[in-house]
């Protein structure tokens, strides 16, 4: 435990920012290897063109969530992917 010590103090010390940075790498490496999540999974349906929860996507707006059409918000509320109170004319990038 002593030599860990040792080592890992000169090294913080010298290097803090590439210390961190390796830490954090650390940390974040076991997400590389999850699969995929929901958001994924809607923006694979997006890129390939596929209509997603009645919202017809394409490739260049495949990070637009609601365009602030009023009529698409409210078919996303009745399919319960926006909650009831939501704004009708929202939108959201």
């Amino acid at each position: 435990m002593k030599v860990v010590k040792r080592l890992t103090s000169g090294f913080v010390q010298d290097h803090p920012l590439l210390f961190l940075a390796l830490i954090s790498t650390v940390l974040a490496a076991p997400s590389l290897f999850s699969g995929y999540v929901f958001d994924d999974y809607l923006h694979m349906l997006a890129f390939h063109e596929h209509p997603v929860f009645s919202i017809p996507n394409t490739k260049l707006d495949m990070f637009t969530f609601l365009n602030g059409d009023s009529e698409t918000n409210r078919q996303l509320m009745n399919d319960g992917i926006l909650p009831w109170w939501t704004f009708e004319n929202v939108k959201a990038s």
